[in-house]
């Protein structure tokens, strides 16, 4: 019979057995960490010395810019991604700088909420192509890969064209605009290419969300680099990574899929089948500077200008379940999947990063027994204080015993992996961060020891009954449109490198853009050191849109003006200019309004919108004379009006200093839900004096007086000059304005 007595002696046995075991197997991960931090220190030095020369060089922005696009196919598979796939597609599209691109978009045929968000991008962007998984899904991230491949091999045969590589990303990816000019400066000359992928900043109190900014910043900042520099082997990310055609032939010529359906990560298996047939990859962090908004611990603090790099950014999932199930994917397919296809198998190099990868499997089990054992002597200690008389405990080890000094060793290898951890999180995300690192930490390793049973068990289950292990999907958030501005190119940098303004002239626009906190594209044109032609082709040429004709006021039919009301077209600065043949209607605007405008729009119209970019007084004009057609009763007689020199009201009091950019927004949007002028509006909140609006009545007056025939912008007007009042009794407009990057919307749309 064993007493009481004995079962603490045995306790007591098993804490000190489990402490040393633990001590050792920390032992062993904590020299595997420290060489990987020695191998970066040896190449950041080694990569100094170089001075940017040879491998380590990077080019400029400029030559990125310069070199001639190749084409590239960009593949996004995705399985009941209906909330994120528009979105992500549309700010790809229109943001990224490159022209010279196709997208493929796979869907499961059981998938019609996707596949209708897909069809409606379509309707906009020729240059995206639908393809259709035949069968049910779920199956894998891989099958749906192998479906958009030959979806892009048929697309090549039709069109006698050939892609010089593929770029993969996932739908809830914010793509760098920049990224596809990396991928086309590096491929044919690497096959595989891998650009760092971070997460986005998540607030301080979410600890799940925020653990992978702790993990992203440390393994893509500095492993990934060691990894290629030591072993030649770049594990794909699953996106953010580019394929050359001539890898994608190589592997399918191999006899296998080319993305392998048996594994969960076939982005990590296919760079070490990669490194096999001996093609070449890399892993790039190409640097750039941005202004990004700084955050306190609890708060924003304004924009600063920050170091950074192009990388593919994402919400990565916030709820504790969620981010189990997600890790447990991976750890299935990177080290029990992985395993069983590649064994042990190559050179030395290449079975030390087998081990590092498959090192967690048995880690995570001592790391549970480690928080088992400190609660266990913890207890111990606390035992033997309270109760000095009655309880008094050994040590787990002898004050002599040579085994302390393996328990500072590991001490000091586990402040070693807080500093790296809090050095590359600071880094990436600032000062504010590392407060929350260390409970981020504690919050890591146990969803990491979770993932590994949950994989584990998974993986057993599937070797005991054979059935395939399908995609575990996890819901997936799209960031909002003040989050994605910040991570697209810069208006300033774009004009600068193409010599349309000075360093000295961008300064002065920057500062008149402070004034009137106007866009800067607007304050540069008001300032006169850059044209509104230029920027409406520049714009042009980065949304990839036509430019509207002249607006010929005679030739919009009445049916298409009642088509669009005049509150909305006012409020959102939007002039329809053309009814298309499938029952769509082409706008005239100086700015795209935001998706979340244009989509409750498109659902009240019930058609899709077409979007032409036009000079600001062009607009401008169009809506203030445009919808007065609509009240004129008698349209026989011809009065030339011409919107040349033609400045809006609103927009005259900016000029003035009498009310901001934002201002004039809150008003277009305020005046569209009471039916009152711009002016009235403004008046009747308080924002402009009486004063003000005689001296911008008499401002205008005098500009429609000086404005003479333009044979270029003039068109004939089927009214009455006298129905058609330049202002009312007060001496308001009718408020239709357009400035750039008005983007607002009535509250009365369902947003």
């Amino acid at each position: 019979m064993i007493d009481s007595t004995d079962l603490v002696a045995l306790g007591l046995f098993a804490l000190q057995v489990g402490f040393i075991l633990i001590m050792l197997a920390y032992l062993v991960s904590g020299l595997d960490d420290v060489f990987i931090d020695l191998m970066f220190l040896i190449l950041s030095v080694k990569r100094r010395l170089s001075r940017g020369c040879g491998p380590y060089s990077y080019p400029s922005i400029e030559q990125l810019m310069c070199k001639p696009e190749q084409r590239l196919a960009l593949m996004f598979p995705a399985w009941q991604e209906a909330t994120v796939i528009r979105r992500a597609l549309m700010n790809t599209i229109t943001s990224i700088e490159y022209r010279n691109l196709h997208v493929f978009v796979g869907t499961y045929i059981n998938d019609s909420d996707t596949r209708r968000e897909v069809e409606e991008v379509i309707q906009h962007h020729i240059n995206v192509t639908h393809i259709i998984v035949p069968h049910p899904g779920p199956t894998c991230k891989a099958d749906c890969l192998n479906w958009i491949v030959r979806g892009i091999n048929e697309y090549q045969e039709q069109n006698a064209m050939r892609f010089a590589g593929v770029i993969l990303h996932d739908a809830e990816d914010v793509v760098d605009v920049l990224s596809l000019k990396i991928f086309n400066w590096m491929i044919p000359q690497y096959d595989l290419v891998q650009i760092p992928i971070i997460s986005l900043q998540r607030p301080w109190w979410d600890l799940v969300g925020g653990h992978y900014m702790d993990e992203f910043a440390e393994a893509h900042c500095k492993e990934i680099h060691v990894r290629e520099w030591f072993a030649g082997i770049v594990p794909g990310a699953g996106v953010g990574t580019g394929y050359s055609m001539r890898a994608l032939d190589a592997v399918a010529a191999a006899g296998e899929d080319i993305f392998a359906t048996d594994s969960l990560t076939e982005d990590y298996e296919f760079s070490f089948r990669v490194r096999e047939l001996g093609l070449k990859q890399t892993f790039i962090q190409f640097p750039v500077i941005r202004q990004v908004s700084s955050r306190r611990l609890f708060r924003e603090s304004g924009m600063v200008t920050r170091r950074d790099f192009v990388t593919t950014r994402e919400f990565f999932p916030d709820l504790f379940w969620a981010a189990v199930r997600q890790k447990t994917r991976w750890v299935i397919g990177i080290q029990l999947q992985s395993w069983k296809k590649f064994g042990w198998r190559g050179t030395w190099d290449i079975k030390y990063l087998y081990f590092r990868d498959r090192k967690p499997l048995v880690m995570q089990q001592f790391m549970l027994a480690g928080y088992i054992v400190s609660i266990g002597l913890a207890g111990v200690n606390m035992a033997s204080s309270l109760f000095p008389e009655r309880y008094i405990f050994a040590p787990p080890l002898a004050d002599d015993s040579p085994l302390w000094t393996l328990f500072y060793i590991n001490t000091v290898f586990l402040i070693n992996r807080l500093l790296h951890r809090h050095f590359w999180t600071c880094r990436i995300y600032g000062w504010s961060q590392l407060p929350l690192i260390i409970p981020r930490y504690v919050v890591a390793n146990i969803i990491n020891y979770l993932a590994v049973t949950r994989a584990i068990a998974r993986y057993l289950g599937h070797l005991r009954t054979g059935e395939p292990i399908g995609w575990d999907k996890t819901t997936h958030s799209y960031p909002d449109e003040k989050l994605l501005a910040v991570y697209r190119r810069k208006l300033g940098d774009v004009l600068i490198e193409r010599g349309l303004v000075t360093r000295e002239q961008l300064e002065r626009g920057l500062a008149a853009q402070a004034m009137n906190r106007r866009p800067l594209g607007t304050a540069l044109v008001d300032i006169g050191v850059l044209s509104e032609d230029v920027l409406i082709d520049l714009l042009c040429g980065q949304l990839r849109l036509a430019r509207a004709s002249a607006i010929d006021l005679s030739k919009i039919p009445m049916d298409l003006l009642r088509r669009l009301p005049q509150n909305y077209a006012k409020a959102l600065s939007l002039f329809p200019i053309e009814e298309k043949p499938d029952g769509g209607i082409a706008l005239a605007c100086a700015a795209i309004p935001y998706g979340d405008c244009v989509q409750p729009l498109e659902a009240i119209l019930g058609t899709p919108l077409e979007f032409r970019l036009a000079r600001r007084n062009e607009i401008a004009f169009a809506l203030r004379y445009g919808y007065a057609r609509l009240s004129v009763e008698d349209e026989k007689q011809k009065v030339e009006f011409c919107p040349h020199n033609y400045r809006p009201f609103g927009e005259l009091l900016i000029d003035m200093g009498a009310i901001t950019y934002p201002d004039l927004l809150s008003a277009l949007i305020g005046a569209a839900q009471s039916g009152r002028r711009v002016g009235e509006h403004l008046l009747a909140e308080g924002r402009i004096r009486e004063e003000q609006v005689v001296e911008a009545s008499a401002r205008q007056r005098v500009r429609e007086q000086l404005a003479g025939p333009d044979p270029k912008n003039c068109a004939l007007r089927e009214t009455e000059p006298d129905r058609l009042p330049l202002h009312n009794g007060n001496g308001f407009d009718d408020g239709s304005e357009l400035v750039a990057s008005s983007n607002i919307a009535p509250s009365n749309l369902p947003l």
